[in-house]
């Protein structure tokens, strides 16, 4: 690169980046898609490999980036964050084309109208002859896409990134609703964050199944509240609340070192002790995946009906 002029650097930097965009989106396309074919193919609970994905993204995402952050990209790049045309911000001409294609997609098209059928009765959808396992994968698929265009734009409008940015809020916000926290306003006051983007993001969840609306109050669904409440002792967000600490970050660093010789590398001094601060901890954030079955779910928490004598 020193071989360059500085012009010319400047263009191989821009390429390069370009390069590094399309590759954030179509990393985002296929994480959607490994979530769809695990749902779709293995037929496991949505809200159980969405959440597993999570953490398994985020600690590859620190793997990777090495938890460094990088910073130092190029004044264009920030057109997309924080650049207006006409007085207006980039962000709202995305939103516009982004909800145009959809609606479009939606009322004209085969695939949005079985997306609709899914959503009112997938059981009477799939007997309508329609094809829910593909529907759902390209679903999945396309939600994976607006992750990735939806990171690149956070990226853009701070002009840094790291693997732990913008993490946090999407189980905040179960807990929240679950102490009382019911409508936008409530939740912008007690997790610090946007109420029009609460607003959004809350909507979108009751759309996923993960909450109910009603009156403008927001409130948990059943599993949700089992698994997403961190008050709930079946509560999954222990784990990627573990995935995501100081210590698991520092060790991630050394993975490098860790291959090169041959072994593991902990940063924390010796962790084959039984009563090591880090088992304790893993211990606990893994505890509601070694409950027995009967205490993770409210239902199964009555007791059985007894049977008449007649049916004895």
């Amino acid at each position: 690169m020193l071989a360059y002029p500085h012009e010319e650097c400047r263009r191989l930097q821009g390429i390069q980046i370009a390069q590094q965009l399309c590759a954030g989106l179509a990393a985002g396309t296929l994480a959607g898609w490994l979530n769809g074919l695990i749902i779709v193919g293995l037929r496991v609970p949505p809200l159980i490999v969405t959440l597993a994905t999570l953490a398994i993204f985020r600690g590859l995402s620190f793997g990777i980036s090495e938890s460094r952050s990088v910073h130092g990209f190029p004044e264009w790049f920030g057109f997309f964050g924080s650049g207006e045309i006409f007085g207006l911000p980039v962000q709202l001409y995305l939103l516009a084309v982004v909800a145009t294609i959809s609606g479009v997609a939606l009322a004209r098209t085969p695939f949005g109208r079985t997306l609709y059928a899914i959503g009112n009765n997938e059981t009477a959808a799939r007997f309508s002859g329609l094809n829910v396992r593909r529907a759902k994968l390209i679903a999945y698929t396309l939600s994976g896409f607006m992750a990735g265009l939806a990171g690149l734009v956070f990226t853009s409008r701070v002009t840094t990134t790291r693997a732990d940015a913008a993490t946090g809020i999407e189980l905040d916000v179960f807990t929240a609703i679950a102490a009382g926290a019911s409508t936008p306003a409530l939740l912008a006051a007690k997790i610090s964050a946007s109420e029009r983007g609460l607003r959004i993001l809350c909507d979108y969840l009751t759309i996923m199944g993960l909450l109910t609306k009603e009156n403008g109050r927001y409130a948990l669904t059943e599993e949700s509240a089992l698994f997403l409440d961190r008050r709930s002792p079946a509560s999954l967000v222990a784990v990627t609340g573990f995935l995501g600490s100081t210590w698991h970050k520092k060790n991630t660093e050394a993975l490098t070192e860790a291959v090169r010789k041959g072994g593991t590398v902990g940063t924390q001094g010796d962790n084959s002790k039984p009563q090591d601060e880090v088992w304790v901890a893993f211990a606990r954030s893994m505890a509601p995946l070694t409950r027995p079955a009967q205490t993770l779910s409210p239902k199964s928490l009555a007791p059985p009906p007894l049977l008449s004598p007649a049916v004895l």
